[in-house]
Order: structure tokens, then C-alpha cells, then sequence
């Protein structure tokens, strides 16, 4: 169920090109789903004005909530980063219907562009901490090594023996890179994974890149039930 309540801000870190970690105190009987976000209201403006940030965080983790924010050049984000350690946010929250359960069966596919990310990392958490053995498989996109997410956390959790991590660069790669370069596309998706009525393929980031994918997917004869979208606007 959906809860207006206030969120004391506890830190902020940049993690990568205009991406910071936000950092709250998650209260008493806070519970979510992985990969649900919370609402968060203008500090300044009020009710209003708000944006969407998924929670990037385990919901086994108890003691705080961590959010991607990218930065901007809107009123709504200079307010945001304005807010200061110890200070209260307006939220409604948890929010969102792409989000993992324990009863899932199917194996996962999940593609992610950029920040879109976050959900994902939250569920490859939480199944982690939980050792639900769900077979999982991340292909996520990034443009350059300095706008990427989570990296080295992601290859800790890649060497978990049903996690499976395959990064893509889009533009630039790193030096002595062996991995994958360019667009995610039918050909690498192929060469990670065997097309079958088993999977589940979930997809989160940008309009177009969420667009861009799921319109990939049909061409491979992937059927619209076993498609899962999140669209993350204003990317």
C-alpha cells in the first residue's frame, strides 16, 4: 500500500557522470518490493512537483534507502540537491508494479540502458542475500566506463553461480577491455542466451531505449507476455 511520510537525507555521493547515490534512513515498517521506487516532492514547491526514483537498494537492507539521481538543470533538481544531511523529504511510497517476488519462477533476462539499472540491482541483491535460486542474466549498456553503475559490485555479483553479468559499452570502451562493445542487440542477446518459452525478459531505461528493445524482442519471436517494461522519463 502506497504512504505519504517524510525521509531524513543522510548522504550523497557521485558515482559516476552526472549520478549520484542518494542515501535515506529507511523507517520502522518500511517494506517494498525490489525494484519499486519512491515519489519524492519538490522540497521547495511541495506536492505539486515530484519525480520518480527507483530504490536501488535490497529491501533486506533495513537501515537505509539508496537512490539514483542524475543531475539537471531543472528547479526541481536544484532543489533536491540543495537538501541538506539530516533534513526531511515529502514522499509517497513504495510505488511500482515492476517488481520481483519470491514466487517467480521464470528464469530472467533483464535488459537495462544506463541508470535504468536500478531496479534490476536492487532484485539481483536481494535474491543474492536471500539465496533464491533463480537463474538470472543482466545485459546492461552503458556508454562509457566513467557513466557506469554498481561496476565492480556487479562482477562480485557475477561470480554468484545463478547471476550472470554482460556489460556493453556503447561509445568508448576501457583500455585492455576483452568484454562486449556496442548497442545491446539480437546477435549478443543470442550469444548469451537460449531463446525459450523459459525466460522472462524485463526492460528498463530511457523511452527509446525501452522502445528500441521491446520491438527487438517481437522481431525474435518473443511474445508480449513474456515482455516486462519500465519506462524511466526525464532520463
Amino acid at each position: 500500500m502506497t504512504s505519504q511520510l517524510t525521509l531524513t537525507f543522510l548522504t550523497k555521493e557521485k558515482i559516476a557522470i552526472n549520478v549520484w547515490l542518494f542515501r535515506l534512513k529507511r523507517p520502522e515498517n518500511f517494506t517494498f518490493f525490489p525494484g519499486q521506487y519512491v515519489r519524492i516532492f519538490d522540497p521547495v514547491e511541495g506536492q505539486y512537483i515530484f519525480r520518480d526514483f527507483t530504490i536501488a537498494s535490497s529491501p533486506l537492507n533495513h537501515q537505509t534507502l539508496d537512490l539514483i539521481v542524475k543531475e539537471g538543470s531543472s528547479k526541481y533538481k536544484e532543489h533536491l540537491f540543495a537538501v541538506g544531511v539530516g533534513e526531511e523529504i515529502l514522499v509517497n511510497a513504495p510505488m511500482g508494479r515492476f517488481y520481483l517476488e519470491d514466487t517467480e519462477a521464470s528464469e530472467l533476462v533483464f535488459l537495462a540502458g544506463g541508470v535504468g539499472i536500478s531496479p534490476f540491482y536492487s532484485m539481483m541483491q536481494y535474491l543474492h542475500e536471500k539465496e533464491l535460486d533463480l537463474p538470472i542474466s543482466l545485459i546492461v549498456s552503458f556508454a562509457s566506463p566513467e557513466e557506469t553503475i554498481f561496476f565492480e559490485k556487479l562482477q562480485q555479483l557475477d561470480k554468484q553461480k545463478t547471476i550472470r553479468v554482460i556489460p556493453t559499452f556503447t561509445k568508448y570502451s576501457p583500455k585492455n577491455w576483452k568484454g562486449e562493445a556496442g548497442r545491446i542487440s539480437k546477435e549478443l542477446i543470442k550469444k548469451y542466451i537460449v531463446l525459450d518459452n523459459k525466460k522472462t525478459f524485463w526492460i528498463c531505461g530511457s523511452p527509446n531505449f525501452v522502445a528500441d528493445m521491446e520491438n527487438m524482442l517481437t522481431e525474435m519471436n518473443i511474445s508480449l507476455d513474456k515482455i516486462r517494461t519500465e519506462v524511466f522519463l526525464g532520463f
